[in-house]
């Protein structure tokens, strides 16, 4: 394996296009490349090498089969809270953005506080390089890369319905869907910007918000094949920092004292005492006892995620067992035996 620094040396005296070149050609594999050259402020607050987490993992698994496969980029994604989405898709943006001359990324947020701190971690994926390709323009909103490569990374709000409009982007990630004012004449605008026939990515990915709008029916025309974005279900129990330690005695009082969705977690996800005890703590102080919160953030199905976000007057519970009687719902067993293939 050739040192970083060592070889970081040996790329002295070359033009900055002869080094970047260098660069690709002994680190062609983006999953050696972000570890090595990309960092992030984790979760303790430091800065660190960006390594992927265990949903992280997933979408590249996924990913990867849909280049193996000839198949297009396009994704959307349901996840639960704080699973690192986000991070991964700015990640392959930049990653692509960096090596590709003539490309334009975007990054679409619901708010524009969420897109200022989704630029931040593009501005330090470039700021910590171990050197960097020179850029000919540089704001709080867009990073524009010098000739002879030119190509452009930015981020809009979708606060703003004509985000995204009048240019080309080749990658589009668009955060929290779910949460857009107006997220029909967003995507609307957006993805006709995409070229066909290119090497693109698309990545829608959200939280739920309700069993409608355009990111549920996009959902559920992705899970009935319907349209081109492969579905990826993120539960909070794939998450290893959704557990907390506890001791032998600890968990064998879990495991006498369960609620029934407990015992269903355990049966059907095998939940381990540590992931139980996260769950009840994070019931109680983060989502106030309230189930129908908890659910909502940290949702163990996918049809949980939709049936209880959005505040819903009926029962969901009654809801989810008439639609599956009626034969409405997509079988949850298409996307567990996605995401166990991953």
């Amino acid at each position: 394996m050739v040192d970083k620094d060592d070889f970081l040396e040996g790329l002295k005296g070359l033009s900055l296009d002869q080094q970047w070149q260098a660069v690709y050609d002994l680190f062609p594999d983006p999953d050696v490349f972000v570890p090595k050259f990309l960092k992030i402020v984790d979760k303790g607050a430091k800065i660190r090498p960006l390594e992927w987490n265990i949903p992280q993992q997933r979408l590249n698994a996924v990913l990867k089969g849909l280049e193996k496969e000839g198949k297009p980029n396009w994704l959307i994604v349901l996840k639960s809270r704080r699973e690192g989405v986000s991070t991964w898709t700015e990640a392959k943006i930049f990653e692509r953005v960096l090596r590709l001359r003539n490309r334009n990324g975007i990054v679409i947020a619901h708010k524009a506080k969420a897109a200022t701190a989704i630029f931040r971690m593009a501005r330090r994926f470039y700021d910590l390089l171990p050197y960097r390709p020179p850029l000919t323009y540089s704001n709080r909103t867009e990073l524009v890369f010098a000739t002879p490569h030119e190509s452009t990374m930015e981020i809009e709000s979708a606060e703003d319905r004509e985000a995204g409009r009048g240019s080309e982007y080749h990658f589009v990630h668009a955060s929290e869907v779910a949460f857009y004012p107006d997220a029909e004449r967003t995507m609307l605008s957006v993805l006709q910007t995409v070229p066909i026939g290119e090497q693109t990515m698309v990545v829608l990915e959200s939280t739920a918000n309700g069993a409608a709008g355009y990111f549920y029916d996009t959902w559920i025309a992705a899970m009935n094949g319907e349209n081109e974005f492969t579905p990826i279900f993120l539960p909070w129990h794939v998450d290893p920092d959704c557990a907390m330690d506890c001791s032998e005695g600890e968990a064998r009082d879990l495991l006498k004292d369960l609620s029934e969705e407990e015992e269903k977690g355990l049966d059907t996800w095998d939940w381990t005492p540590q992931q139980i005890k996260w769950r009840r703590f994070t019931l109680r102080n983060k989502c106030r006892g309230d189930l129908d919160q908890f659910k909502q953030e940290y949702p163990a199905s996918w049809e949980e995620a939709f049936l209880v976000s959005g505040r819903p007057v009926f029962d969901p519970s009654l809801v989810h067992r008439l639609l599956k009687n009626l034969d409405a719902v997509p079988a949850c067993g298409v996307l567990i035996t996605q995401a166990e293939a991953v």
